[in-house]
């Protein structure tokens, strides 16, 4: 149907469409499989292609299958209703395998096929033709998708190699089980592995089962919620086999496919451990020193300000002055001791806070 027709068209119009290349020049051009049950449309649109792509057709879905495990096209055109496998069910093969899932799809439609144009654009279809089309329509939407594919694939490179530099931990995962698609050289030092692409979260970090990260992960990718940890403590092992303690501030980000479904999730991190374990410690030395200092014999008690309010007293000083904590913290020695005045204790308080002389 249409051959007639399409063949006319084909013939005025390939001449304004691409320009030929010499031999050496297509053997670094990109492929295209056709896809068709119809010989004589797989041959028409291989005559219009031909000269400025490598073209390998096949004669239905399982066919190009088995084509696609020799050459991976960078562009599939198919037509939908074929025997064997149609192109639906090739479309959803080709976006279910990782490493053909980029390939973009454009279906060739008859004019009455709305309800295959809509399964196909549910199982990721990247574009349409309506038969009958002209031989520059033809060109101009392979042109359009292959361009995509170049900027995609910049983009990709960009941020892959910003993620890659990046001095934060930066870590790309995929699917329900999270199985990492890109890690950084900051995350592989942090756990001192190499080799986890391809494999889940727990495959490569298995102590984390039971921490909660996992659990938290779930809840991303099910709800699409972000979720943000600050100095959240981790037991991880950073490849010595011993599990270690660690801290991270961390933000689980998810991921959208072209369609808007969530697809993964991204986890951007800072290693915060030397920071946490120093404020640990100097509040660790801090509670020794006011043990001490509450403990001490002597009578010792510490005020602030003009007005002199008490910020500390120890215990000495409670049984001296004859009051609790709770009476001296926060107020001053001028209300607590109102007979103090006229003796020249408050003045000698007001010298040594205005001179810092003792």
């Amino acid at each position: 149907m249409y051959i007639d027709e399409m063949k006319a068209l084909f013939e005025t119009e390939k001449q304004e469409t691409l320009k030929p290349v010499s031999g050496e020049e297509k053997n670094n051009l990109p492929t295209i499989l056709v896809v068709d049950d119809n010989a004589d449309m797989r041959e028409h649109i291989s005559s219009i292609l031909s000269n400025s792509y490598n073209v390998i057709t096949a004669n239905n879905g399982m066919d190009a299958l088995h084509k696609m495990k020799d050459t991976i096209p960078s562009l599939v055109l198919s037509d939908i209703v074929m025997p064997v496998m149609d192109g639906i069910g090739l479309l959803k093969e080709i976006k279910s395998n990782k490493s053909t899932a980029n390939i973009p799809v454009i279906f060739l439609l008859e004019p009455s096929d709305e309800a295959s144009k809509i399964e196909g654009w549910e199982t990721d279809a990247d574009d349409y033709l309506v038969k009958p089309f002209s031989a520059k329509e033809l060109v101009a939407r392979v042109m359009t998708q292959m361009k995509i594919v170049k900027l995609r694939q910049s983009l990709e490179s960009s941020v892959r190699n910003l993620f890659m530099q990046a001095p934060a931990i930066i870590c790309v995962l995929r699917g329900p089980q999270h199985v990492f698609k890109l890690a950084n050289e900051t995350y592989l030092q942090l756990i001192g592995k190499k080799d986890v692409l391809e494999k889940t979260v727990l495959e490569v970090m298995p102590e984390l089962e039971g921490q909660g990260y996992i659990e938290l992960l779930d809840n991303v990718y099910a709800t699409g919620k972000p979720y943000t940890g600050k100095e959240t403590p981790a037991q991880i092992d950073k490849g010595n086999g011993k599990l270690e303690e660690a801290y991270f501030n961390y933000v689980y980000q998810p991921t959208h496919n072209n369609k808007g479904k969530i697809d993964g999730v991204i986890m951007h991190g800072v290693d915060v451990t030397e920071q946490v374990l120093a404020r640990k410690k100097t509040e660790e030395t801090k509670n020794q020193l006011q043990n001490i200092f509450l403990n001490a014999p002597a009578a010792i008690s510490i005020f602030e300000g003009p007005q002199h309010k008490y910020i500390l007293a120890n215990k000495a000083y409670e049984k001296l002055s004859n009051r609790t904590a709770a009476d001296l913290l926060g107020n001053s020695m001028e209300v607590l001791f109102p007979e103090l005045k006229g003796t020249g204790t408050l003045e000698l308080f007001d010298k040594v806070l205005e001179t810092g002389e003792s």
